[in-house]
């Protein structure tokens, strides 16, 4: 993977992220909305969790999918590109920043974002896996954003993240702090949700170099 020549970090605000993907294929930055941003997102996560506008999620694709609570336990609500929410559409336009970011520096080609907002509830989890799917590859790169006000240790529900040339290690467990985002090639790079002990909030989202369907 080549990466186009890029201004010096301290001019870039992304840099430290691109820097990070180009080293080991995963990255952490914090701090990269602001607050109020995150507020009105958390908000927006949970008027439609109380709007019961959140189901479970599956495992698969098409007619491959199903309901596998033993893989992985957590609900989402898909945000809908045509009816963004005002808190929605500025995580929108965040997100074509960083496409176009990704874009310039690692010539992938991304096309479009596709995402939902995600609750982990006390006790749920997701096991080891990769988010491109076998039979289609049009998933590049995923994007984690956290919006839990406060978290610790003990909390449990890091993001465990493996080695993706030596997928059986892993390399690091990253607690869903608030603001964090969690940026990593969806192909290579295989990860986990531990079991959580209160209710984990994030938006979760993945790049793709393919147009949406009509």
């Amino acid at each position: 993977m080549f990466a186009a020549e890029l201004p010096p970090e301290h001019d870039d605000p992304l840099g430290p992220l691109m820097t990070q993907l180009r080293q080991r294929q995963w990255g952490v930055l914090d701090g990269w909305l602001p607050d109020d941003a995150l507020r009105a997102l958390r908000a927006d996560l949970l008027r439609l969790r109380l709007a019961a506008r959140f189901r479970p999620a599956g495992v698969g694709r098409g007619a491959s999918f199903r309901l596998a609570p033993e893989i992985r336990s957590d609900f989402v609500h898909w945000m809908d590109p045509a009816a963004l929410s005002p808190p929605q559409q500025a995580l929108w336009a965040a997100f074509e920043q960083l496409r176009v970011r990704l874009n310039r520096t690692f010539f992938l080609g991304l096309r479009r974002f596709e995402g939902h907002l995600t609750v982990y509830p006390q006790g749920a989890h997701y096991q080891k896996h990769v988010d491109q799917f076998a039979d289609a590859v049009h998933r590049r790169v995923s994007c984690i954003l956290y919006l839990n006000r406060v978290w610790s240790l003990a909390d449990g529900g890091a993001l465990r993240v493996y080695d993706p040339l030596a997928t059986d290690t892993p390399v690091a467990d990253l607690p869903p702090l608030w603001g964090r985002m969690v940026v990593f090639f969806s192909d290579t790079v295989p990860h986990e949700v531990l079991t959580t002990h209160r209710h984990r909030l994030s938006a979760t989202g993945w790049f793709r170099d393919d147009d949406a369907p009509l």
